[in-house]
């Protein structure tokens, strides 16, 4: 049974999210049915800095689910050299099932990927 990736999974939620494309600092929106909200936490200091983002996802459909998609980066030095970036997707409420089949209606045209990769019993690893 093929799987369908972290990397992958949050490439399609955030095309399919950013696809009605709402400002770079706005908080709140809704994107193909799902209520979206985006915090950022930053800190810079003499030694280092990081910043956080973090993106709750709440469908609210007749299979509704939520899902948190976290951004981090942290960096040292001057000129500021990243050391760690990394994107994470959790899913907190609802189904995985639920979440792929979202995906798959509202993945941007263009975008398609094997059958064996977007096989209907594949599991989102999330």
């Amino acid at each position: 049974m093929a799987q369908v990736n972290n990397a992958r999974a949050i490439r399609d939620v955030e095309l399919i999210l950013y696809s009605g494309s709402p400002h770079y600092e706005a908080r709140c929106w809704t994107a193909a049915g799902a209520e979206c909200r985006r915090d950022r936490h930053r800190y810079t200091g003499p030694g280092y800095a990081f910043s956080v983002e973090i993106l709750l996802l709440r469908y609210a459909g007749r299979s509704a689910w939520k899902v948190m998609i976290v951004t981090e980066r942290w960096a040292t030095g001057l000129p500021e050299t990243v050391v760690r970036s990394q994107k994470w997707m959790k899913l907190i409420s609802g189904s995985p099932t639920d979440v792929r089949a979202w995906i798959r209606r509202h993945r941007p045209a263009g975008i398609a990927y094997p059958e064996a990769e977007d096989a209907e019993g594949a599991s989102l690893d999330i």
